[in-house]
């Protein structure tokens, strides 16, 4: 399943959940339209939320409110039409990730080992020793 995919799938998800709850605090029937319901409680649907945090994202980018590290996270393009929007167009900068092959090395000691080789091995339990425990 594509990432946009699974993405829509959860936040269809996240909105039937709030669907849900809302109607279940405010006493409504399962079948009261959710439009009225979120009209009535001032709320925002889970889309429009989203929607809302993108657009916040990239007011504060071009107003310079964000942490040093979203310098330069968007790049503007353009084209050769005149268009009222065309000095505002941007994307997201491709970015080609280069990863080297490593190695792991675990810095956890192999406590199992170390007990067997200072107590010696682990003692076997005989099958009188189960019937004993068990009864």
């Amino acid at each position: 399943m594509s990432m946009v995919k699974q993405q829509k799938l959860k936040m269809k998800q996240i909105q039937t959940l709030q669907n849900q709850l809302l109607k279940v605090l405010s006493s409504k029937n399962y079948r009261f339209s959710t439009n009225e319901l979120h009209k009535e409680f001032n709320l925002l649907k889970v889309e429009d939320i989203s929607k809302q945090e993108i657009l916040t994202f990239v007011h504060n980018y071009f107003s310079n409110s964000l942490p040093p590290v979203f310098d330069n996270y968007y790049e503007t393009f353009g084209d050769n039409y005149v268009t009222r929007n065309g000095a505002n167009t941007i994307r997201i900068k491709t970015m080609t990730l280069k990863l080297q092959p490593y190695q792991f090395k675990s810095k956890v000691p192999n406590y199992g080992m170390t007990l067997a080789m200072t107590y010696g091995p682990f003692p076997k339990e005989s099958n009188s020793d189960l019937n004993l425990k068990h009864q």
